[in-house]
């Protein structure tokens, strides 16, 4: 067995005893990390572990992918802060062994192996103009979120092909995932 596919078992041993995946969301990362898909979607209620998933995701993609500079936006920069950040969230879903250091005023997880992840808000789209994202990013409550900013972001991931998830909570539907 090779180097990397005993390194890529064991990146999904931890994730996986710190988190257990609901089924859309098997299905949802199923389709990130095997099945090639670059612009996944999920739309579903509040509570249904939109959050987790994506922190989930983060995660996997930043140590799978050494150097990698990885994106979870939100409609606005106080909200991730509030919600994600303050609580641990983000910061406690992988394991401490594999974070070099944690820098509360950029929001920013950097991992052993050069990887990142950062949170970001949408309300200034002219910061986003200059990321260049080698990495997954993660839009939050999407539907929130103003085109401007993806609009911001996208030259840049084209560029490095980066994957892009979309995650919202809409009123009129629930549990739904995408990806093409």
């Amino acid at each position: 067995m090779s180097d990397e596919l005993i390194q890529l078992a064991k990146i999904i041993k931890e994730l996986n005893s710190r988190w257990q995946p609901l089924p859309w969301q098997i299905k949802f990362v199923r389709a990130l990390f095997y099945e090639g898909k670059k612009d996944l979607g999920a739309m579903c209620g509040r509570g249904a572990g939109k959050s987790e998933v994506t922190a989930y995701c983060l995660w996997r993609w930043a140590m799978e992918n050494p150097g990698s500079e990885n994106y979870f936006i939100g409609p606005l920069y106080n909200q991730m802060k509030e919600i994600m950040w303050a609580s641990n969230r983000i910061q406690s879903f992988g394991p401490p062994e594999w974070i070099h250091s944690i820098n509360n005023t950029e929001l920013r997880i950097t991992l052993i192996n050069g990887s990142f992840i950062k949170l970001e808000g949408a309300n200034n789209s002219e910061k986003l103009r200059g990321i260049k994202p080698r990495g997954l990013i993660c839009w939050d409550e999407s539907k929130d979120v103003d085109r401007e900013a993806i609009e911001a972001m996208d030259p840049n991931r084209a560029r490095y092909n980066s994957p892009m998830i979309y995650i919202g909570t809409p009123p009129e539907k629930h549990n739904i995932v995408t990806g093409k």
